[in-house]
């Protein structure tokens, strides 16, 4: 979906929206699996 976006300042903020999101999934499982 990246090669559909224009290479504009949104692109990186889309990035770093994804890389949140992937982190609080993340920190989730591990929260999980820890109990």
């Amino acid at each position: 979906a990246r090669h559909s976006l224009p290479k504009v300042s949104y692109a990186t903020a889309m990035d770093w929206f994804i890389a949140v999101c992937f982190a609080f999934v993340f920190s989730a499982l591990i929260e999980f699996a820890a109990v």
